[in-house]
């Protein structure tokens, strides 16, 4: 079975065998045996290369007009799917039983030829044949009733070569090109797709400005690579503390409708995400936390999200919006050509204050700097959410 781990099937596989029929009321020993054929196809659909489905979309074709490169970044990321690998499966399990604990080469070969009959030593177990037949990836289309075997039933190996041609026609067949399971895909930087080349206007000559030095085009592509690059890990790091936060917001909600009747229920743990450092929580309990009440000295309450998100809008007004402004400025007689002519380092407003650029980062309105967001209720909001949120009570049927 260790070949076979690497198929999609495998689970199917897995789950299927040993279930054939059984004879538990026969005086004879028998012995069960499987077989397993896998016809595994994989194909690289380069959609994006020739036809209009991987050009750029009309809102972020505007957006290019308009030269705000850094807002298109924002929006649609550093790259794009160049091509697409996708695998199509059939996996058959033949299941037989006969009178030796020993595996039957001549039902293997049998299945190799592609053909069983009487008195070519199959015969013993053709009886106690099932054939299960797994697609995965595949895409029938409709043919003449006479040719239909798209059924997938096969009562011997005669009928399962049948069924394997139907298979392997449907999986070569032109319009499957884009039907499979996705193994992977190629992800390339805009600049390599020649119509945004066009719309970025990387082929446009630059005006010089007396003492100004011409900057490459090879240079300008590099420039606008790492700043994408930059651009996508900053609007990321913002996305991710929004989504914290709406989490946060959402799961306090919860919380609440559940005190009445579950104050002191405790909560599931969320398998998928567990920090060893935390504890059992009940409803009460996390309520209490998330809302994080603080007594202020103008005796007013602060709580947990409000203060979150006020690090958030300071980090925003701070620091994002003043580096992401740079990028869209003209520069050479450029509209928005700054994403252009600049490597993100040497803007000023990019690397000031000091580790406003690290992931995880909020600006302290005192300070006037950046520090990583690792204050005790920055990592409630990181993990103490993340654990519990949406809440689950143990021992309450959903």
């Amino acid at each position: 079975m260790s070949g076979v781990t690497k198929f999609p099937s495998y689970s199917w596989i897995v789950e299927n065998i040993g279930s054939g029929p059984s004879n538990a009321n026969s005086a004879e020993t028998t012995f069960q045996h499987s077989a397993v054929t896998i016809l595994s196809i994989d194909k690289y659909y380069g959609g994006v290369q020739r036809d209009t489905e991987g050009m750029i979309s009309p809102g972020a074709t505007n957006l290019l007009d308009a030269s705000q490169t850094a807002e298109f970044f924002a929006n649609c990321g550093p790259g794009f799917v160049r091509s697409v690998r996708r695998r199509s499966e059939v996996v058959s399990l033949f299941m037989y039983k006969t009178g030796s604990a020993e595996e039957s080469t001549n039902f293997e070969n049998a299945i190799r030829a592609g053909v069983a009959r009487q008195g070519d030593g199959t015969s013993q177990f053709l009886n106690t044949l099932v054939i299960k037949i797994k697609a995965l990836g595949v895409r029938f289309f409709q043919r003449t009733e006479s040719q239909r075997t798209e059924n997938l039933i096969a009562h011997d190996i005669n009928s399962y070569m049948k069924v394997m041609d139907s298979a392997s026609s449907a999986i070569l067949h032109t319009k499957s090109a884009s039907s499979g399971v996705v193994i992977s895909f190629e992800v390339i930087p805009w600049a390599h797709n020649m119509h945004f080349y066009g719309l970025a206007s990387l082929d446009l000559e630059l005006n010089m400005e007396s003492g100004q030095a011409n900057i490459p085009k090879a240079m300008r592509k590099m420039n606008l690579l790492a700043n994408s690059e930059f651009l996508a890990g900053l609007e990321y790091s913002i996305s991710s503390w929004m989504n914290d936060l709406a989490t946060l917001n959402s799961c306090v909600g919860e919380l609440r409708s559940m005190l009445g009747f579950h104050g002191e229920t405790l909560l599931v743990r969320r398998p998928d995400y567990t920090v060893p450092i935390i504890g059992a929580y009940t409803v009460r309990m996390l309520y209490e936390t998330l809302m994080g009440a603080q007594d202020l000295d103008n005796g007013n309450i602060s709580y947990l999200y409000t203060r979150q998100m006020s690090d958030l809008r300071q980090y925003t007004n701070n620091y994002y919006s003043q580096c992401v402004g740079v990028f869209e400025g003209d520069d050479y007689g450029l509209l928005g050509g700054k994403i252009q002519t600049t490597f993100w380092i040497d803007i000023q407003e990019c690397n000031t204050p000091e580790k406003c650029n690290y992931p995880l980062s909020y600006f302290d309105a005192i300070t006037g700097h950046c520090d990583t967001r690792t204050r005790p209720e920055d990592l409630i909001v990181r993990e103490l959410v993340q654990t519990y949120c949406s809440p689950i009570l143990q021992g309450v049927p959903i």
